[in-house]
């Protein structure tokens, strides 16, 4: 089971992107970006999830550069023009590219900038508890209480449901019932049953907005150091003019 994204993850994640959305610059310090990943698969991120997210987010960055590219603003058609050859062949470039240098520096650097607030995005929302966010929500009176709890009653029963859903199948396959819609009638049996429980459940329990939940942080020496690595270079960047 993977673990979750505690306060203090939360509060280095916050700290360390914040950066990323400020005006943008051709060169995004690769410092955060490693140290938000090393809190990320310490947090329990498999290699697979984030190969998945490092593609979409690369997808989403290069439709965005793409896009820029062939429509331009005006205020960017200025400067010296570069020239992109591409594919030699027989002492001779098959792509011929001339593109403007503000335009190719900004580009990039949003598009840079993009792909990084996408995979972090990402990571984080793979991550984060749902039920701590809901009780936020519920703690800010963003959400009411009932729709709060109704949200974290069906986030938790989302791997219910897929087991449900995969006995249902085998027993469909093993007397060859081959329209998969008849299977639907039974996980909507299942998925009732299971809110009534959940409804009797949260009654019994005596959950409503005067509930007091508590709840343990935890929190170890590698957070400590990731907080002191990121407070340092955001001093030093701050002393080197970069923020100003």
């Amino acid at each position: 089971m993977k673990k979750k994204l505690n306060p203090v993850s939360i509060l280095i994640l916050f700290i360390s992107a914040l950066p990323l959305f400020l005006p943008p610059k051709l060169f995004i310090n690769i410092f955060y970006l490693a140290a938000l990943l090393l809190i990320f698969f310490y947090s329990g991120l498999t290699f697979r999830s984030f190969l998945i997210f490092f593609l979409l987010s690369f997808f989403t960055s290069f439709i965005y550069i793409i896009t820029f590219i062939l429509n331009p603003d005006k205020k960017y058609l200025s400067g010296n023009i570069i020239s992109i050859a591409l594919f030699s062949y027989k002492n001779e470039y098959l792509i011929k590219i001339k593109i403007y240098e503000k335009l190719l520096n900004t580009t990039l650097a949003s598009g840079i900038r993009l792909f990084s607030i996408c995979l972090i995005s990402f990571c984080s929302a793979y991550l984060i508890d749902i039920d701590n966010l809901v009780r936020f929500l519920m703690q800010r009176k963003v959400v009411s209480y009932q729709n709060g709890y109704a949200v974290s009653i069906a986030f938790q029963s989302i791997s219910d449901i897929k087991s449900e859903y995969s006995r249902v199948n085998y027993l469909m396959k093993a007397r060859n019932i081959k329209p998969f819609y008849k299977g639907l009638l039974p996980l909507l049996v299942y998925g009732v049953r299971y809110a009534q429980l959940a409804a009797i459940s949260l009654v019994a329990r005596g959950f409503n907005e005067e509930r007091s939940i508590f709840r343990k942080v935890e929190y170890d020496k590698k957070e400590i150091i990731a907080v002191s690595i990121i407070s340092i270079i955001i001093f030093a960047e701050l002393l080197l003019g970069w923020f100003c």
